[in-house]
């Protein structure tokens, strides 16, 4: 009974924060663009990087990222956004707590993301080089419950990609909703592809790059209005590159919610995801552990 009481206690009291809490993270975004000095972290797999830039987590539209291969970057920011039942718009994660860079092994944590009180998280990210001209990256989001109640989130990866280190991108989705394979056919070399996969997500988008647009993926995952990804924009190109994906779950109570994503650049095929884990204390089986749907790799 007393539990019952608290939870009720706490569900009122995350509705009664939710409008001003919207408005000041829409307030931090774009004072963001003007920030930085954030630490630098990098892990490399031979020839292979990956590494967030300084300044990176105070950007606009999420933190400042390089992915090379053989001194050709192909990304500008990889970055993540959620927004909670209840909330009026999507929400950037802020700068981790902690962050800790060990060979081709990357581990970002966050005790309380935003103080909350409802969830912490932890982002492992996993570097490849598949040969000279390819290289994988494998993503773990991972987000565990500690609110008094169960919590109903919606989780965003977005990512802006310049194949072969150029903005001459062209996408299409290789198998609905999950796997977006890209190219830049104006550059003739081994290093002029890319993908992106997901598992178990609900939507993606794709959208071009702008600092002005308001309805491209940057301006709306930072907007005060509350947005879904549509599964449109593709195919798309050539032209510079941003797509995002989303998974809708209820976190229970004590528990917790993975989602995994697997980039690719180069010559080389992005891993197939592992499909959404959620951890049930109340279940004896939990969902997730199994690989998505088996679907051929673009590059050939």
């Amino acid at each position: 009974m007393k539990k019952s009481h608290q939870v009720c206690l706490w569900a009122a009291f995350l509705g009664a924060v939710a409008t001003s809490f919207a408005q000041e993270k829409y307030e931090e975004n774009y004072m963001a663009e003007f920030r930085g000095g954030e630490p630098v972290g990098e892990i490399t797999d031979g020839t292979a990087v990956f590494s967030y830039n300084a300044g990176g987590f105070a950007s606009f539209e999420g933190a400042r990222t390089d992915f090379e291969i053989g001194g050709t970057d192909m990304t500008w920011s990889i970055w993540w956004y959620y927004r909670i039942d209840g909330d009026t718009q999507e929400v950037k994660f802020p700068q981790p707590d902690s962050a800790t860079y060990v060979g081709n092994t990357a581990t970002l944590t966050w005790a309380d993301v935003d103080g909350r009180g409802l969830f912490s998280a932890e982002l492992v990210h996993v570097l490849d080089e598949e040969s000279t001209s390819g290289a994988t990256l494998t993503n773990t989001m991972t987000l565990t419950n500690i609110s008094l109640a169960t919590v109903d989130i919606n989780l965003f990866q977005y990512a802006d990609f310049d194949v072969a280190g150029a903005s001459n991108d062209e996408a299409s989705l290789n198998n609905d909703p999950d796997y977006i394979a890209l190219t830049d056919n104006a550059t003739a070399n081994s290093i002029n592809t890319a993908e992106i996969r997901a598992a178990g997500n609900t939507n993606y988008q794709v959208t071009v790059y702008s600092t002005t647009d308001p309805l491209v993926l940057r301006a709306f995952l930072n907007d005060t209005a509350l947005n879904d990804l549509d599964n449109t924009g593709l195919p798309f190109g050539p032209a510079d590159f941003t797509g995002a994906f989303q998974w809708d779950t209820i976190i229970p109570l004590d528990g917790s919610y993975a989602v995994e994503t697997t980039y690719a650049i180069g010559d080389t095929c992005a891993p197939q995801p592992i499909d959404p884990i959620t951890v049930d204390p109340d279940v004896l089986f939990s969902d997730g552990f199994d690989l998505g749907p088996a679907v051929p790799c673009a590059p050939q």
